[in-house]
């Protein structure tokens, strides 16, 4: 156990199993390998965990998982810095009305509704990967490639910089790849789209609106009552469907509508609004993992 001073102090954790108590002043931990216990006081306190090669993961109470490295506790410490590897903040275990507020091009991390707290603002440094909550998240990325999932809830969830991957998963969502070509999902292959309308937007360079994979189409449940809602294919984005799955494009005044066809009955996948001159197909066609159908791709990823 190592105790801090008024001031500020750094502490440089051990292979060991460590405890730091920083009392007040700005503390910085310098985290290595082993199972630390970090209390930074009063003060603005940093763990820093910028040497380390390993990914970390940062979950709900402040426990850091550093993989093969140990698994470290923080408390009272505002600012969380990453590994050179890909970082996750993953908030999925989360309980009660727990949500997130995440900005990755900020280096914020706002926690909402923690028992006995209220909000628990947190600057994190590079991060490339949320896992939200149960509940309505809002997720922003960076100016990096980032991996983007809402969980339940209606998530609200944005891109950032280029090829991203924005998973809106249950609930209702807002899905907006913003900059750089993403891949985009409103659902996930969990839930598949039963129930939800999500809305999609690729923003500017070239998208892929993923609905459906290996397994078959998403949305394809209750008729009319949940599909995507693509708010701006344009020339260079791309579908990606379910395959061995028959579907029909019908257009309308504002872009088309896309049915999967089952037993002679039609389901809508998605409502879509074009910006561009876009060549459908004009009768009912098939998606198989080897053949697609102009601007229709099979999903063969997942």
């Amino acid at each position: 156990m190592v105790n801090g001073t008024p001031g500020a102090d750094t502490f440089f954790s051990t292979p060991q199993n460590d405890s730091f108590f920083g009392f007040d002043g700005d503390d910085r931990l310098i985290g290595s390998s082993g199972n630390d216990f970090f209390d930074g006081g009063a003060g603005f306190n940093t763990a820093d965990y910028s040497g380390l090669t390993e990914q970390i993961v940062l979950e709900p109470t402040g426990a850091i998982d550093k993989g093969s490295l140990g698994r470290d506790q923080l408390f009272k410490v505002q600012r969380i810095i990453g590994s050179q590897n890909f970082n996750i903040i993953d908030a999925s275990t989360s309980g009660g009305s727990v949500s997130l507020d995440v900005n990755l091009a900020r280096e914020t991390l706002t926690v909402r509704n923690v028992p006995g707290i209220g909000s628990l603002n947190l600057s994190v440094d590079n991060f490339n990967w949320v896992i939200g909550t149960q509940n309505g998240d809002r997720i922003v990325g960076g100016a990096d490639s980032d991996l983007l999932r809402g969980l339940a809830g209606n998530d609200t969830i944005l891109g950032g910089g280029t090829g991203d991957i924005l998973i809106g998963q249950g609930g209702n969502d807002v899905v907006n790849g913003q900059a750089g070509g993403d891949r985009l999902l409103g659902t996930d292959v969990d839930t598949r789209g039963q129930g939800e309308i999500d809305n999609v937007t690729g923003g500017t360079g070239n998208d892929r609106f993923v609905l459906g994979n290996r397994d078959g189409t998403f949305y394809n449940f209750n008729g009319d009552s949940d599909f995507a809602r693509i708010l701006d294919f344009g020339t260079g984005d791309r579908f990606e469907l379910g395959i061995n799955q028959t579907y029909r494009a019908e257009r309308t005044s504002t872009g088309f509508k896309l049915f999967v066809i089952q037993n002679g009955t039609r389901d809508l996948v998605a409502n879509v609004t074009t910006t561009a001159s876009i060549n459908l197909p004009s009768a009912n066609f098939t998606i198989t993992a080897t053949q697609g159908n102009g601007v229709f791709l099979p999903s063969n990823s997942f």
